[in-house]
């Protein structure tokens, strides 16, 4: 006797009910986006918040090109895909010249006053 629900039909649900829970997330971030509670305006800037990060905005494109396409593969094909170690690699290259550019371009210089010292003043004992 066949058993009413199959593997495939049981992998088929996971995936669905999946999707629908990234769907959920994705629509929650996108409703704060649109409402204002998540800022976006410094998402590819430099701290300064005057110019762009080309190191910022590589890694944002590219970060999404591979995850789309990750996507497609995945659901033209039906099972989730390998992904080619050359495209990982590419993937850490440019993650990695953004972490290189955040070191080099450092953290601004505090504006006003320098923060008041934390350490006690030492008591001089007689």
């Amino acid at each position: 006797m066949d058993s009413l629900i199959s593997p495939i039909d049981i992998a088929m649900l996971v995936a669905l009910v999946i999707s629908v829970i990234i769907l959920g997330f994705a629509s929650v971030i996108l409703y704060k986006i649109l409402k204002g509670d998540i800022k976006m305006e410094g998402i590819i800037s430099e701290p300064d918040g005057i110019k762009a990060s080309l190191s910022r905005f590589q890694y944002l494109i590219f970060t999404f090109v591979i995850a789309g396409l990750y996507l497609v593969l995945s659901l033209e094909s039906g099972t989730l895909i390998d992904i080619p170690e050359s495209v990982l690699v590419l993937l850490g290259i440019s993650g990695g010249s953004y972490l290189i550019s955040k070191q080099i371009g450092g953290k601004p210089e505090p504006k006003g006053e320098p923060p008041e010292s934390t350490d006690k003043p030492k008591s001089k004992s007689k």
